[in-house]
């Protein structure tokens, strides 16, 4: 995987994306752009890569394109579909996750 860094105000984003598509199919690679605010590290992108890879070569990929599987699995919704469709309440209802805490100060 080859990061690069960068800053960029985007007017069009559906005009952004397209460029991306376009730029990845000219040299042959899986383009992404992420909001820098949202990743951890690089870390974190290097597992989304591995984690969307390993779904697609099992045939067990929820998306058509592979940037949209590292997205998915860069924004944790794989690992949160996953988990919460396991999980069902004997009536055959989708469990919902819920957080809760004790005392009276806000979201610790």
């Amino acid at each position: 995987m080859r990061l690069l860094t960068g800053t960029a105000t985007v007017d069009d984003l559906d005009g952004a994306v397209a460029d991306l598509e376009r730029t990845g199919e000219r040299v042959d690679c899986t383009t992404q752009a992420f909001d820098a605010g949202l990743v951890a590290d690089a870390e974190h992108l290097r597992r989304a890569v591995v984690l969307a890879d390993r779904a697609r070569s099992r045939d067990e990929g929820i998306a058509r394109k592979r940037a949209v599987e590292v997205l998915l699995y860069a924004a944790g919704r794989r690992q949160i579909d996953r988990r919460t469709t396991r999980r069902r309440s004997a009536n055959g209802r989708r469990w919902r996750p819920s957080v809760t805490w004790r005392g009276s100060s806000p979201v610790p």
